[in-house]
């Protein structure tokens, strides 16, 4: 069973809808920075402190482990498109799906204060979307527009998923 992993910008719903798909289909989840804090035992900003180039390279050696489960869904970071490592470790045995969603829903949910990358302000969301959302539409198998509720979002994705699967068998 391949897993489903979520890509997207910071607040374009990954953690949220990864919670929605795992409870309809009933299937084990992980947050990769969650797995990163667990797996480090700091916090992201602690690793951050240290460098970004530091969380980064935590966070590709946890895509390699998560890679190896089956049937998981993957709620990933913002920045896990910027190694290519990653998305090939996530691609082994899952199903991307980029999750994108409009940058002034995003900003008017968003708290930047808990964001490592974000605390310079608003500005740095649009510069990051920019700068990412050409990695993340290249990246994805299935690319979803995050503009409805949870529950209609994740029935949405959970549809295109059976249908990218039919498409591969």
């Amino acid at each position: 069973m391949r897993n489903i992993v979520l890509i997207g910008m910071p607040g374009s719903g990954k953690t949220t809808l990864s919670k929605a798909i795992a409870k309809a289909l009933q299937r084990p989840i992980v947050d990769i920075d969650t797995y990163i804090v667990e797996t480090y035992r700091m916090s992201i900003p602690e690793m951050f402190a240290i460098g970004e180039e530091y969380f980064r390279e935590c966070e590709t050696l946890c895509c390699q482990k998560l890679a190896r489960k089956k049937g998981y869904i993957i709620a990933t970071g913002g920045g896990v498109i910027k190694n290519p490592m990653n998305i090939e470790y996530l691609k082994q045995n899952g199903c991307i799906v980029y999750l994108d969603r409009p940058i002034p829903e995003i900003v008017k949910d968003l708290d930047i204060s808990k964001r490592p990358l974000l605390h310079k302000g608003v500005q740095t969301i649009y510069d990051l979307y920019r700068e990412r959302q050409k990695k993340y539409l290249d990246a994805c198998d299935i690319h979803i527009i995050n503009i409805k509720d949870i529950d209609t979002m994740s029935k949405m994705i959970i549809e295109e998923i059976i249908r990218y699967q039919e498409t591969i068998r």
